[in-house]
């Protein structure tokens, strides 16, 4: 594709239209969603693969689309399985998919994995070991668990992609790190993805994809992402390069930069990237300090400082949207869990005594908690590197 006019249509851009008929989503989350199918199908030539996770921007709707979305996408995919269920289930399956190995490709996907999973802060080893290891080994090649059955160890692959839908997901900051996340909106797509005409049409539509992509495994093999973007090394690279590889063996430049575009939009914009419930609770709380009036402490160790009622930080931050149906008790004391260290402080203001915090400790509960900034991005220019993304 790389060699053909960049105006032509390629897969690619079929696959995107089909997509977007079926889902609500934005552009640079359908075409991440597009090559990430593409990635499912060049398994055996790639050295690291992806996991999506798929969430609600809008965490108070309970019909986003997200599981629409992630049956699509598997549809579209090299021989999606479903996974739900206990750590053996999960293992027994892993388990069979070894035991054929002329149909070694597969998609493993899990919907509605449990906000409680890996605990609110994010931190807890997670309930389904299995799972665990899936995500966070398994997107290396070579990755496997060592299991003993009846006194005889065996070796059990894990290096597969993987897909999950979660609302209000939290991932553990070590398994956020290898994963994609895409955010949904509520809306209505063009059509319904019904199980008659809609998904074996889908299915069709991957199977053409795959076959593109089988046909370019030597261009996906050989692709390096170095030079792309400045920020796309380290784990960024090893996550997102399987899908510049399948961009640019498929759609040359023109889908190169989409997928560059991709990578800025969700995986740099620290608003896109998945946050723990602490995070988050922080983020909005000092989002709404300029919304809410702010007392000035007139005695005391503090006098001079700022003062944000607590109870006037819940009825403010349940205006967004994030927080569905949560009573201002309940948000009050989410903000009171996550601002540990910082306890609510007992201040008075003439006859009244308000419970509260000190706007400079929520402002800096919020730095300390908050995910790296991407740093200001320059493209590269003219140079030897033949997948370097030139502007459009």
């Amino acid at each position: 594709m790389n060699d053909q006019n960049e105006n032509e249509p390629c897969i690619l851009d079929e696959v995107a239209d089909h997509f977007s008929r079926y889902v609500v989503i934005d552009p640079v989350s359908r075409d991440a969603s597009v090559l990430f199918a593409g990635v499912t199908w060049a398994q055996k030539v790639l050295f690291t693969l992806p996991r999506m996770l798929i969430t609600s921007e809008e965490a108070g709707l309970e019909e986003t689309g997200k599981t629409t979305a992630m049956n699509v996408i598997a549809a579209l995919s090299a021989h999606p399985e479903e996974a739900d269920g206990s750590y053996a289930a999960l293992r027994s399956a892993l388990m069979a998919a070894k035991d054929t190995p002329e149909d070694s490709l597969r998609l493993w996907t899990f919907d509605a994995i449990d906000a409680t999973m890996f605990g609110e802060s994010g931190q807890n080893s997670g309930s389904n070991a299995t799972l665990v290891k899936l995500l966070e080994k398994g997107y290396k090649t070579g990755a496997h668990e060592s299991i003993s059955v009846r006194g005889t160890k065996k070796s059990i692959p894990l290096f597969y992609p993987v897909i999950m839908t979660g609302k209000g997901v939290t991932l553990r900051r070590d398994l956020r790190s290898r994963t994609i996340v895409l955010r949904m909106k509520s809306g209505t797509p063009l059509e319904y993805f019904d199980a008659r005409i809609a998904e074996p049409d889908t299915r069709r539509m991957g199977e053409a994809l795959g076959i593109q992509v089988r046909a370019h495994e030597p261009d996906i093999a050989g692709f390096r992402g170095e030079g792309i973007h400045p920020r796309l090394i380290k784990r960024k690279l090893e996550v997102w390069e399987p899908l510049f590889a399948v961009a640019w063996a498929l759609g040359g430049q023109r889908w190169l930069n989409r997928c560059r575009d991709a990578f800025e939009a969700l995986a740099l914009d620290s608003v896109n990237q998945a946050l723990t419930l602490r995070q988050e609770t922080l983020r909005d709380a000092c989002a709404v300090l300029d919304k809410i009036t702010l007392r000035v402490i007139a005695n005391g160790a503090h006098v001079g400082k700022r003062f944000a009622g607590g109870l006037a930080l819940a009825s403010e931050m349940r205006r967004l949207p994030s927080y569905g149906e949560k009573s201002e008790l309940a948000v009050a004391q989410a903000i009171a869990k996550h601002m540990h260290p910082h306890v609510p402080k007992q201040v008075r203001f003439g006859k009244e005594v308000i419970s509260g915090y000190l706007e400079d400790d929520i402002r800096t509960a919020w730095e300390l908690a908050r995910p790296e900034d991407p740093d200001d991005v320059t493209f590269p220019g003219e140079e030897a590197n033949p997948f370097a993304v030139k502007d459009s």
